[in-house]
């Protein structure tokens, strides 16, 4: 889970070409990180922080696949959250709009008939 987690965020970082692939010098904690300081971030960014976590909060069991409209999606969802909510930080923002949506479970095996 967590090694999706770094391939989908170092997939993000390559796609976004050599002369953009380290947008933010450091790193972003999350926890420390407040919803209004998303605005002052470069869309970059934003785009690495969704991604990382979609891949944090996708089921092992889940298709490996990156959505890129539902990146989209959730950097848009992210910056309303934000603006409603600019003292919360980025995990409480994580749960509640990236994570928030049911994630598919994995199908039940098919039962055997006798």
């Amino acid at each position: 889970m967590k090694m999706f987690a770094m391939l989908t965020a170092a997939a993000a970082i390559a796609a976004a070409g050599p002369a953009q692939a380290q947008v933010h010098t450091g790193k972003i904690d999350l926890s420390t990180t407040l919803c209004h300081e998303v605005a002052g971030m470069k869309l970059e960014e934003v785009e690495q922080i969704v991604t990382w976590m979609q891949g944090f909060y996708t089921l092992e069991q889940a298709p490996r696949v990156i959505d890129i409209d539902k990146i989209k999606a959730d950097i848009t969802k992210l910056e309303d959250y934000c603006k409603a909510n600019p003292q919360a930080n980025l995990v409480a923002a994580g749960d509640d709009v990236v994570y928030a949506e049911p994630k598919p479970a994995a199908p039940a095996p098919a039962a055997k008939q006798p």
